[in-house]
């Protein structure tokens, strides 16, 4: 692994630690769909040095809309992406419990 390879993989779990602390944080049981931007780009930077992250993304039949009104009185029709929590959490911690700390290296499958 070369130094950029390792600094991606040590960006990455930082980020995803930060989102998993950020879902714990939020109250609701239903977590927006910018979590799971964030979550997916974090899948990119991977797939991008080689890593076959293809199982940790997040399916899209786990991903739901909810039509009401937006805070700022938007009509009826605006859509609001979102995931349960738990199935959020299940994906992320799966993806964290392939970190392996030592010196910070990644041990996981590869393309």
């Amino acid at each position: 692994m070369d130094e950029k390879e390792a600094e991606v993989i040590r960006v990455a779990y930082g980020r995803l630690a930060e989102i998993k602390a950020s879902i714990h944080r939020d109250i609701h049981e239903q977590v927006p769909e910018r979590h799971i931007a964030m979550y997916h780009g974090v899948l990119q930077q991977l797939a991008e040095i080689g890593f076959d992250i293809s199982i940790f993304k997040v399916p899209d039949e786990w991903k739901k809309r909810w039509i009401g009104r937006s805070g700022d009185g938007g009509s009826l029709d605006d859509r609001i992406g979102y995931v349960d929590r738990a199935l959020l959490l299940t994906k992320v911690d799966s993806l964290l419990s392939y970190f392996k700390v030592e010196s910070v290296a990644f041990t996981g499958p590869r393309t």
